[in-house]
């Protein structure tokens, strides 16, 4: 199968996406940096990738790409808020990860 150069972003954007329905999210980072090698300046594969990070449980990048989609897109709306669920979840984890070992005792 040959893609044609105009639509390669999309085409390797699109291939992404089906991974990471099928829940492969390495392989759509894989695509999802193909098109971003084509065309750097897509927030939307950077939102997409930031997802597949996400569904690693690798917040790092996640928050990363979300941050670098809404400085090549201000008004991309979906950057932010996936920004701000990732932080969230970073957060509830770190959490839980210092409260391991505590033991609570409640005094009545």
């Amino acid at each position: 199968m040959r893609i044609d150069p105009d639509y390669a972003d999309d085409a390797y954007n699109n291939r992404g996406m089906a991974h990471f329905e099928l829940e492969n999210y390495e392989n759509a980072i894989a695509n999802f940096t193909n098109c971003l090698i084509i065309d750097p300046n897509d927030a939307r594969a950077y939102t997409n990738r930031g997802e597949a990070y996400g569904g690693l449980g690798n917040y790092e990048d996640a928050i990363t790409d979300f941050t670098i989609a809404t400085r090549i897109d201000p008004d991309y709306a979906r950057a932010y808020y996936d920004r701000g669920t990732k932080q969230r979840s970073s957060i509830a984890i770190w959490i839980v990860g210092r409260l391991e070992g505590i033991s609570i005792v409640l005094v009545c």
